[in-house]
């Protein structure tokens, strides 16, 4: 079987979300049916503290509802992430099929639990749906999973030339923002709101619904990216938080170049990406980035604005470094160049 392109799969995997939950609310469909006559007039949806049921709806409103409420959220999750990446190359998909799971094996499932007058199971079925809208998350997140390229073709910054004409000790230094858009920070947090809004109600605790506003903030600031900084000793993030790569020192540059990269096609996602052996990356977007090739290290992609003024910057710092040392060398501090008045 020949498998679509690594981004691509994310596209297939979001409808692959949408056929999951339409297929598993049609075949419960289906199959309480077949066992209408076993079931009860008016199924038992809310139970109090005791255990007792105190609510009661038809059974055909059950159906309804079951699987209208399945196919919103896996639509809404799916539009949510169109809305927020301009495309269905993201992974939305991967939340949809967990919400919608839980909304379909909750509802038909506790419907199924009370067939011959027996009582339902509610807590059981909340449970049993999330385990089974993870497992399929994780399926369908192990397929799309890219494999990061070793090392990043990069082309060299442009300008690069007119910039290492700069003669003397002047002081250079280069600040750009690799920040998430607002938006993107929003849409990557909404599906984790809703299933969380979703499984608060099924367990009866709306009155916990007010604290999702905590880790909705919490999300904001820790998804909030950073800025590059470049100067004479290196290139670093400032303000990415804890997660943050460390600084990359100057004596670490072996070249510098930029690229055009897409977040779910080369790394998955957005996010900080280490490895001893595929390239590393900083990403919070798709588009130009940076790409810092190092020795004895894999490369160091990080997305930001103006990407090719702080590959000229850095590769300036990097001209001044060799002419000190020997060209190429690896390490700080090492022999200088002889000189003729040595």
């Amino acid at each position: 079987m020949r498998l679509p392109p690594r981004g691509r799969r994310y596209v297939v995997a979001n409808w692959l979300s949408l056929t999951t939950v339409v297929a598993c609310s049609l075949a419960s469909t289906l199959l309480l049916i077949s066992v209408k006559d076993e079931l009860p007039e008016r199924v038992a949806v809310r139970w109090n503290d005791g255990g007792e049921a105190v609510r009661f709806v038809a059974l055909d409103v059950v159906l309804l509802a079951g699987a209208a409420g399945a196919l919103g959220l896996v639509l809404m999750a799916l539009g949510v992430g169109r809305a927020v990446y301009g495309s269905f190359e993201n992974d939305a998909g991967l939340i949809a099929v967990q919400a919608g799971l839980f909304c379909s094996l909750t509802t038909f499932g506790n419907t199924w639990t009370q067939r011959n007058g027996h009582e339902g199971d509610a807590l059981a079925w909340v449970m049993g749906s999330i385990v089974v809208g993870g497992a399929v998350s994780a399926m369908l997140a192990w397929w799309v999973r890219p494999t990061r390229p070793t090392s990043v073709d990069a082309g060299p910054a442009p300008g690069l030339g007119a910039t290492l004409t700069r003669t003397g000790t002047a002081r250079l230094a280069w600040v750009g923002s690799a920040r998430m858009s607002v938006s993107r920070r929003i849409g990557r947090l909404i599906p984790v709101v809703v299933i969380f809004v979703v499984t608060a109600i099924a367990a009866g605790m709306a009155a916990s619904l007010v604290g999702v506003a905590v880790p909705l903030a919490v999300g904001l600031l820790a998804l909030r990216g950073g800025e590059l900084t470049i100067d004479y000793s290196g290139i670093g993030i400032r303000g990415g938080g804890v997660g943050a790569p460390p600084a990359i020192r100057i004596h670490e540059v072996r070249s510098v170049g930029v690229a055009h990269v897409s977040g779910y096609a080369d790394f998955g996602g957005f996010d900080y990406f280490k490895g001893r052996k595929r390239a590393e990356g900083w990403i919070t977007r798709s588009g130009e980035a940076l790409v810092v090739h190092r020795h004895g290290k894999p490369d160091f992609v990080v997305t930001v604005d103006d990407a090719d003024e702080a590959a000229a910057v850095l590769a300036t710092h990097v001209a001044r470094y060799h002419a000190q040392t020997l060209v190429g060398l690896p390490r700080p501090y090492g022999d200088r160049t002889p000189t003729p008045a040595d």
